[in-house]
């Protein structure tokens, strides 16, 4: 016998699993109906709230299963077209999503927080309209249903098929029967006798919608079997193939695996890349010590394999922890569309680069920022319609949120069309709060004074509302970024719009560096941080009374000497050139700052080890990597040496 407290903590755990994706593709596809009610998309809507309705049913969340048994009615006679799509059928299939979403949660929680449909279920009705026809004349079918081999949720499928079934008659007999099936006492293959009005085509086509059928086929039948013990047939399988090859094993198959062992893999991955690097570098070193050595080449021949294998093992651990970037992209139509008309807005938001993999590590991260920028660009950035047509442009603004990835990062954009930043406007609030003075302002260069909006309780909102005026949104815009080690620039043009422009990290875990040199010690700058490296003779640099700053292609940049920051850890023989300086321009968020070093490296592949606390001070160093020579080299925390020196 199964364990049926395991069971149903597992079942429970697939159908959340499920129904959040069926509730975003809901959502999704709800939302487009607005602009385009094709039919491939009303077919999406139909097959999401079906497969929705069969789960919970099966599991017994009778709620959840009548609205979404309502959202079928309609969106089955939105198909048929005998109800045409208007704005009040898509707020009522938005609403209904809301409420499914409620309702999925107090499934999750196990707490029942009295959301009650009924409401919208009278309203879902009303919209679609009560079939008046009359009873059709009812026939035997028998439904032979194979599931494909890879599927571990056969109980919750074959209920899903009777559930189905039993919408449009009545269920006659099941073999097995259905405590055979609930104990999952059979292989893959089950059989369904319902007396119904419907033909079998109507039946099959409504069964074939269920996940993780491989094959179904609907025919009448003369009489229901003798025994519900009689074994059962060998199902008709369309179209045929031999018994010895699984059908449907190619297609996309997945497998959920926590978060915790894929964090396991990555560690263990990353000891292997650090012993790999090592084991290369010995092997050289004997190469060199006796060269024409013939095991040693057959060494050398094994350690590049190892590498190789090394190499896609690593890369195929860092794609499993990939995410497509939609996951997070998904979140924002709706907001858009509610937001823009409280508003009394005309927004249009168009999404590119949804299908971008990030680490999941940034992906739990990045939505607030994206939410907070989107939220700016809806209140501060497009004009109302009227405004935007005395100025000649379309009533309707425009919202670009893409994602690309370049070399080792990957870039966010989100670009509007609206009015611009106000820089006088910006550099007048900020004196106003006295984040500076007026002299100050007066010097601002227009990109520093545009850096501005990022200043802790800055608002160029009016009033402050639901919307913006507290001052808080861009600062936790830069909080975030700058916890993510990346880069934020911001571009605007008056009257024509706004681009903000997040560079980041595709994985926390595993990074590019920089190697550079301070003292006689080795050290990592991240290269996702770095701007530029320079080359720059000591007169060049400006000493003011508190500081160093250096000229940057016409932008003051303040300088940091990593000997001074890290003083205490830098060995004593190693004196600094007279005159040159090497310079790495690095920077978090929409700040900058060049550090000073010794000497540069080439770029490598480092693994991020954290420092216990027995390391004592650990100011600006985030971490250590080992080398391939076995030397350990500090990483630089480009955040902390950034936000206390630019301050």
């Amino acid at each position: 016998m199964m364990d049926s407290g395991n069971d149903t903590e597992q079942y429970h755990d697939l159908f959340l699993q499920e129904a959040t994706e069926q509730l975003e593709i809901l959502e999704r596809e709800t939302l487009g109906l607005e602009s385009d009610a094709d039919l491939t998309r009303v077919q999406a809507l139909f097959r999401a709230a079906h497969t929705l309705k069969g789960s919970s049913r099966a599991m017994g969340f009778v709620k959840i299963a009548d609205l979404t048994h309502e959202m079928e009615n309609l969106l089955d006679r939105l198909r048929t077209g005998e109800v045409r799509c208007s704005p009040t059928v898509v707020q009522a299939l938005l609403e209904a999503n809301d409420l499914l979403s409620d309702l999925t949660e107090d499934v999750r929680t196990g707490v029942d927080s009295g959301v009650n449909p009924q409401h919208l279920l009278e309203t879902i009705r009303s919209l679609h309209g009560e079939a008046a026809s009359r009873p059709p004349s009812r026939r035997l079918m028998r439904a032979q249903v194979a599931l494909e081999p890879s599927c571990v949720m056969k109980f919750v499928r074959a209920f899903m098929a009777i559930n189905a079934a039993s919408e449009v008659g009545e269920i006659v007999e099941c073999v097995p029967d259905r405590a055979a099936l609930e104990e999952e006492q059979f292989d893959s293959e089950f059989e369904i006798y319902v007396m119904t009005g419907v033909s079998a085509a109507e039946l099959q086509k409504r069964l074939q919608t269920i996940p993780e059928v491989a094959s179904c086929h609907v025919t009448e039948s003369a009489a229901q079997p003798e025994s519900p013990q009689a074994p059962l047939p060998a199902p008709v399988l369309e179209p045929s193939a031999p018994s010895s090859s699984p059908k449907r094993l190619d297609t996309g198959q997945t497998v959920r695996v926590d978060v915790a062992r894929m964090d396991e893999l990555m560690n263990l991955v990353g000891e292997l890349v650090i012993d790999r690097t090592r084991v290369a570098q010995l092997a050289s070193s004997l190469a060199s010590r006796f060269p024409g050595d013939e095991a040693i080449d057959q060494v050398q021949e094994t350690v590049a394999h190892i590498g190789r294998i090394t190499a896609g093992l690593q890369e195929s651990i860092l794609k499993a922890r990939m995410l497509p970037i939609e996951t997070v992209f998904s979140r924002f139509p709706r907001m858009v569309r509610d937001l823009a008309q409280s508003l009394k807005k005309e927004v249009g938001l168009e999404m590119r680069g949804a299908d971008t993999e990030i680490d999941r590590s940034v992906i739990e991260i990045i939505g607030d920022p994206i939410l907070h920028i989107l939220r700016n660009s809806l209140d501060h950035g497009i004009e109302p319609p009227d405004l935007r047509e005395r100025v000649d442009k379309p009533r309707r603004g425009t919202i670009v949120l893409s994602a690309r990835h370049i070399e080792n990062q990957i870039v966010i954009d989100i670009e509007d069309d609206g009015g611009g930043i106000d820089i006088e406007r910006v550099k007048a609030k900020a004196v106003e709060r006295g984040i500076i003075d007026s002299p100050t302002a007066a010097a601002m260069t227009e990109q520093e004074a545009v850096n501005l909006v990022f200043a802790s309780g800055l608002s160029t909102a009016a009033d402050v509302s639901d919307v913006s005026g507290r001052g808080v949104g861009m600062d936790i815009v830069k909080a975030n970024i700058q916890r993510l080690g990346g880069m934020i620039d911001v571009q605007t043009r008056p009257g024509r719009g706004t681009r903000f422009t997040f560079r980041l990290p595709l994985t926390l875990a595993i990074i590019r560096g920089l190697l550079v040199r301070v003292g006689s010690g080795a050290y990592v700058v991240p290269i996702s941080n770095i701007v530029e490296t320079l080359l720059v003779r000591e007169r060049e640099i400006q000493r003011l009374p508190d500081s160093e700053v250096l000229v940057v292609r016409g932008t003051i940049t303040p300088l940091v000497r990593l000997r001074s920051w890290f003083r205490g850890r830098i060995a004593d023989d190693a004196v600094e050139d007279s005159d040159k300086r090497y310079v790495v321009v690095a920077g978090v968020a929409d700040q900058r700052v060049g550090l000073i070093v010794d000497g540069l490296g080439g770029e490598q592949e480092v693994v991020i080890k954290s420092l216990g606390s027995n390391c004592g001070d650990t100011r600006g160093i985030s971490g250590a990597t080992i080398l391939g020579d076995g030397t350990v080299a500090l990483i630089v925390d480009v955040n902390e040496v950034v936000t206390k020196e630019a301050a």
